[in-house]
């Protein structure tokens, strides 16, 4: 009897794990990563949009290809301002998207869309800004789907790496090697989101 006492009140006092799509999301990242295979016909880039939530990335894989030796993702930030990045107000950042994946956003947005772009507004979590971005991208014909969800704490060999526009974020989980390609407006830009990413990662994984 003291036995099944004891295991019932650790499972009481034990906190219930929040399921990662619930976790806010603090920084988001328009990509693209290298795919040999059949999707890409043999080789090429495929567009991904990483959620960085309190405690895992989440990787939104699309359906759009690439073959271009340097593809450009639409950007999604602003020039920089002296606040840090992943601070900014998140329905600035669907705003901006709207305006670079939609040629018409005021007259392609229809009350579904308007109500799941304010959902993801008013409660950032990763599952609203799944189905925002989803509506969104499905305008230009394009889906998403949720690829895998990264845990911080697991992510090892982190790099991240700016050449003029570009940057680059690499990185190993569970012995496979992650590479990401996301292209901005100018050099500055880029760096200001190297500097954001990298403090992202060193507080959520300060022992890699």
């Amino acid at each position: 009897m003291n036995q099944i006492f004891v295991l019932f009140l650790a499972l009481y006092i034990l906190p219930i794990s929040q399921d990662p799509m619930d976790e806010k999301v603090k920084f988001l990242i328009d990509s693209w990563k290298y795919n040999f295979g059949w999707e890409t016909l043999g080789g090429g880039y495929i567009r991904h949009i990483l959620l960085f939530t309190e405690n895992h990335i989440i990787d939104l894989k699309t359906n759009h290809v690439s073959h271009l030796p340097r593809p450009n993702a639409p950007t999604i930030f602003v020039e920089p301002s002296s606040d840090k990045l992943y601070l900014l107000p998140l329905n600035a950042i669907l705003n901006i998207l709207l305006e670079k994946i939609l040629e018409r956003p005021q007259k392609e947005m229809d009350d579904e869309m308007k109500s799941a772009i304010n959902i993801a507004s008013e409660n950032p979590t990763a599952e609203n800004y799944f189905k925002a971005l989803s509506f969104v991208l499905a305008r230009k014909n394009l889906k998403c789907e949720i690829k895998e969800i990264i845990p911080y704490s697991e992510i090892k060999e982190i790099e991240t790496k700016t050449k003029g526009n570009e940057l680059r974020i690499k990185f190993k989980y569970k012995n496979k090697k992650y590479e990401f390609i996301s292209n901005y407006d100018n050099p500055k830009s880029a760096e200001e989101i190297k500097i954001s990413l990298m403090e992202i990662f060193r507080t959520q994984n300060p022992s890699k």
